[in-house]
């Protein structure tokens, strides 16, 4: 499973895993017979091209959201 997913991630495509189909007793049933003469899976990998968390959520520059022992001191000196 860690080979996969490096080498998911060395191609930019994005995985993740779902155990939601298996919370519910049907789901779970159907999953079990389908997969009956591999084995009995217990979770399921997703594996496909997403967004960009970047392209979509702004970021703050890192100064602006990081205190530093130096800020800290600062602010002590400064009240």
């Amino acid at each position: 499973m860690q080979r996969v997913l490096l080498t998911a991630t060395s191609v930019r495509v994005a995985a993740s895993f779902l155990s939601q189909p298996f919370e519910v007793a049907s789901t779970r049933g159907r999953i079990t017979e389908l997969f009956r003469p591999l084995g009995r899976p217990h979770t399921v990998l997703r594996l496909g091209y997403g967004y960009s968390a970047a392209s979509w959520t702004g970021r703050r520059p890192v100064h602006d959201v990081v205190v530093t022992d130096e800020d800290t001191e600062r602010a002590e000196r400064s009240s």
